[in-house]
């Protein structure tokens, strides 16, 4: 799940389900035929725009409101990706944001008990050095959460390969979201790290 847009349901044939959100609405759609095709999963979304763990809290559109939509539809979903964005960062700490995940890992765990929840992190603004500092203290209050959590974590802060001297031609104008190129070059390293941790 990823609070920054669009979430994603993936299905299998054999049932396995997984839901997300994902950073950018823009071309989300590489992401999940990536995962479609590797994993030969369907994708629904839940995510919301411009939301996160806590932004969107005041409309109900922060991340619990996002699983709550989710666990609703009455879809039998094994797995729950969380995919934090960026969106947090401009008004909230770092243990305000390590608090909120914690909260939804545990309220996915009571509601659905027999789903899996893995995380992937933040990835990186290499075109916006200031903010990409902050966001990394954000990303290391993710990594440290899911360890005490023990929900498998992505580190794509680190490992997404994205950096200043490649990130413009796979981000968009607003040098935050990526594009279809970004999300290409993510891709493998998503698709290994859900079979890894999803049986798959």
């Amino acid at each position: 799940w990823a609070p920054d847009a669009p979430g994603c349901a993936l299905s299998a044939p054999n049932a396995t389900t997984v839901v997300a959100n994902e950073p950018s609405a823009l071309a989300y759609d590489a992401a999940k035929d990536a995962w479609r095709q590797a994993l030969d999963c369907t994708v629904a979304n839940y995510g919301i725009g411009g939301c996160g763990f806590l932004a969107g809290a005041a409309k109900t559109n922060d991340i619990v409101g996002q699983v709550n939509r989710a666990l609703a539809s009455k879809m039998p979903y094994d797995a729950y990706i969380l995919w934090a964005s960026t969106n947090d960062i401009n008004k909230y700490s770092v243990d305000e944001q390590n608090a909120a995940i914690e909260r939804v890992v545990l309220h996915l765990r009571a509601k659905a008990p027999q789903a899996k929840v893995v995380f992937f992190g933040s990835l990186p603004l290499p075109l916006r050095p200031k903010s990409n500092e902050k966001l990394g203290r954000f990303a290391d209050g993710q990594r440290q959460t899911c360890a005490k959590l023990g929900v498998p974590y992505l580190d794509l802060f680190n490992k997404s390969g994205i950096t200043a001297e490649n990130a413009a031609p796979l981000t968009c104008p607003d040098k935050t979201h990526l594009k279809a190129e970004g999300y290409a070059k993510i891709k493998d390293l998503q698709v290994e790290f859900l079979r890894k941790n999803l049986g798959k």
